[in-house]
């Protein structure tokens, strides 16, 4: 249910004779005398009479049609057809505007968001482009916490519109057409014998399972014979407030315009019973007043005004209870009201202003919003986000104690403009679970210990498994990292998870089947990164029966980097490491003839990793060259063989194999003799079966000194020895 403005259309009669048949204008004619009297099915007609005669697609006629659409409601129409204008006329940007809109009610949100910055190039000032383009990313902030919302359309919707929600006492009160009152007379024909119903509001009650169940229609002076509602109910002085169609002798009053608009009245319970409504004195035959929202307190009436000098379609204003009456209204200010429509307000028990607005960045249509008054300034609206608000118009809100509850109003589910009532329930807290399972036989360990930690360390929850290994933490997320501990005693392993609540904002966190082993043997080993030594989350660690070749399990290491595997006895294991884009590594160890104990991986092979640079040197450590010689020495060999071992842990990778001298010597021997060392280098690893297309020696000489020694320079032996040395580079990989 929304409130739009009319937009003006012109057309002059010089221009159509131009463009357009003697029918054609005709028609066209015809549709804009039905569009300002608002029969636009009417006018729909006329206009698409009109656009059918053309031989090409004309923009005049398109806008006409695209502007009707939207005012019946029908986006997906009104998008199409903007698009179509757009297409051949971008003179008018409004145009880009409602087209954007529009194509938010499709949730093509990235389309609308170009649209939106095309517009505000040609508006600057229009806030409603400005509230959707200075936060790109909106839409998904406005939908990562649906996964914590249930929603559903209550069973008592019609195929009527049904909106407007209030309390009044233990009892709630909605603005219906689903039930016809025929001592009232609120059936009526229209000229075109298209029968429809006018609204009353009905009382309901709530069961347990938080539907509402129709009891009756709201005896006394509320009802008339015309539209009644939405309403709201003063409680600290006994006043309802409604909205209702400007009427005088059950006749309705029409405006310059012919438009019949809305009046807020008041009426009094006396003895159960609302008295007679009288309309609040700051109503006018000119304009509209509607959706009243009464503070707590009493003293503050908040409603939706289409009247002159707004912030644009429809304003939210404010009045206060006196001494004398109603003060005259205030408009509540730009930091709520924009260009668009705001309306709908609602005071929620703490004093939160809630209401609906097409100007602020929502998700399409109409979405609700929350602001706060404080130190005499209103807050920055926030948006209630999914699944509150959906790509359709939602508005009406009322909650339950607590906020985390209630009911509000929407579209979503309709193909026509017609409103349904909804209920919600916001649950912050999240369930992680998870299974227990013995290593080896897979068998479900019940009374397995979890426990919960933050991460900070600090002890949380602890719980056992059930029958079938089960587990379960429920928690309200304060922050974002938390670590879940499994355990079965001292005897066996202990697994750890880590969870990220706020990476992916989910309800429920499977950590799947978790294996523990008795602690007969266990290998151990932390990932860190070379230079910092920080751990490494992401390096993928397999273990395989290296007699058998059977892989035994995989973990992808954490942000603690921690690898822990359950081992058997009596059994040879060989192990991988690998990463993308990250040197990869492998370890062969054992347990035969070992005693129950940890395998420390680290006296097997360094768990320091680095990442792949290519082109970068990487110095092979402690390979040394007897003065004026070129021969490998055997206490070369062990490092050359670490080598040999990258170059089989990595099979994808090439090298260059350097080598540099000191500045002693003349600088063609030192070429020459750097490059005889790395060849001598090369050729040993090719012996050990590295395949020749995958390494390249070269001799830098001197050109590459690492310090101050240059020719000439006194220098120390051991500022020499820093200047001769082997490096490696990857080439590709």
């Amino acid at each position: 249910m929304k409130t739009v403005s009319k937009y003006l259309l012109t057309l002059t009669i010089s221009l159509c004779s131009l463009i357009f048949s003697e029918n054609s204008i005709a028609q066209i004619n015809r549709g804009d005398f039905y569009f300002e009297a608002f029969e636009y099915g009417l006018a729909l007609e006329a206009y698409e009479f009109a656009y059918n005669e053309q031989r090409i697609q004309n923009p005049f006629l398109s806008r006409k049609m695209a502007l009707t659409y939207r005012m019946l409601g029908n986006m997906e129409q009104s998008m199409e057809w903007y698009r179509k204008t757009l297409h051949r006329d971008k003179s008018n940007p409004l145009d880009m505007l409602y087209y954007a809109e529009s194509l938010k009610y499709v949730e093509d949100y990235k389309e609308a968001l170009r649209w939106y910055l095309k517009y505000n190039k040609e508006v600057p000032s229009d806030r409603r482009a400005i509230n959707h383009i200075e936060d790109l990313e909106y839409v998904d902030k406005l939908v990562r916490d649906s996964a914590f919302y249930e929603v559903k359309r209550l069973g008592m919707n019609s195929s009527n519109p049904e909106f407007g929600i209030t309390k009044f006492n233990e009892d709630y009160l909605i603005s219906y057409t689903g039930v016809v009152n025929p001592e009232l007379g609120n059936k009526f024909y229209k000229e075109e014998d298209d029968r429809s119903l006018y609204m009353d509001v009905y009382v309901f009650k709530r069961w347990p399972d938080n539907e509402l169940r129709l009891e009756d229609w709201l005896e006394g002076g509320i009802n008339s014979k015309f539209h009644d509602g939405p309403v709201c109910f003063d409680k600290t002085n006994d006043e309802m407030f409604i909205t209702r169609n400007n009427v005088k002798r059950n006749k309705p009053i029409l405006d310059k315009k012919g438009k019949v608009n809305l009046k807020i009245y008041t009426s009094k319970l006396v003895d159960g019973v609302f008295q007679d409504a009288e309309a609040l004195p700051f109503n006018s035959n000119d304009f509209s007043n509607a959706h009243p929202a009464i503070s707590n307190d009493g003293k503050t009436l908040y409603f939706a005004s289409n009247r002159d000098g707004g912030e644009g379609e429809t304003d939210i204003y404010f009045c206060t209870r006196t001494s004398e009456g109603w003060s005259e209204p205030q408009n509540i200010g730009s930091v709520i009201n924009t260009e668009g429509e705001e309306a709908f307000p609602y005071v929620a028990p703490d004093g939160t202003l809630y209401f609906s607005s097409t100007g602020h960045a929502g998700l399409g249509g109409m979405d609700m919003f929350r602001t706060k008054f404080v130190r005499g300034l209103w807050t920055k609206p926030e948006n209630l986000g999914a699944p509150i608000n959906s790509h359709r118009d939602d508005f009406g809100l009322l909650l339950d104690e607590g906020n985390n509850s209630g009911y509000f109003s929407s579209n979503r589910l309709s193909e026509t403009i017609d409103d349904d009532i909804f209920y919600f329930e916001y649950d912050p807290s999240i369930t992680i679970r998870g299974q227990v399972q013995e290593a080896g036989n897979l068998e479900a360990l019940e009374d397995a210990i979890a426990r919960l930690y933050d991460e900070d360390g600090n002890l949380l929850f602890e719980t056992r498994a059930d029958v079938d290994g089960y587990f379960d933490f429920i928690i309200a997320p304060q922050e974002c990292l938390y670590r879940v501990e499994i355990s079965n005693g001292e005897d066996f392993t202990t697994q750890n998870e880590t969870i990220n609540v706020c990476d992916k904002r989910m309800s429920f966190f499977d950590l799947g089947s978790k294996s523990i082993g008795q602690l007969n043997y266990v290998a151990l080993g932390t990932v860190r990164e070379k230079g910092t030594s920080q751990p490494v989350s992401g390096y993928r660690a397999t273990l395989y029966n290296a007699e058998t070749g059977d892989k035994v399990g995989t973990i992808i290491t954490d942000y603690d980097g921690r690898i822990e595997f359950s081992l058997s006895p009596e059994t040879n294991y060989k192990m991988t490491f690998q990463k993308e884009g990250w040197f990869a590594k492998s370890a062969s160890f054992t347990t035969k003839g070992m005693a129950p104990g940890t395998v420390e991986i680290e006296k097997y092979v360094s768990l320091i990793f680095e990442e792949i640079i290519v082109e970068k040197p990487i110095e092979v450590e402690n390979i040394y060259y007897d003065y004026n010689k070129f021969h490998v020495r055997d206490d070369a060999k062990p490092e050359l063989d670490k080598l040999v071992k990258m170059m089989e842990d990595n099979p994808t990778v090439t090298i260059e194999l350097s080598s540099h001298t000191d500045s002693r010597g003349g600088d063609d021997y030192n070429l020459a003799l750097s490059e005889m060392r790395a060849k001598a280098a090369v050729q040993y690893i090719l012996e050990k079966g590295v395949e020749g297309n995958r390494i390249t020696s070269k001799g830098y000489g001197e050109k590459a000194l690492r310090n101050k020694c240059r020719n000439g320079v006194p220098c120390e032996e051991n500022e020499h020895e820093e200047n001769r040395r082997t490096e490696f580079k990857v080439l590709k990989f």
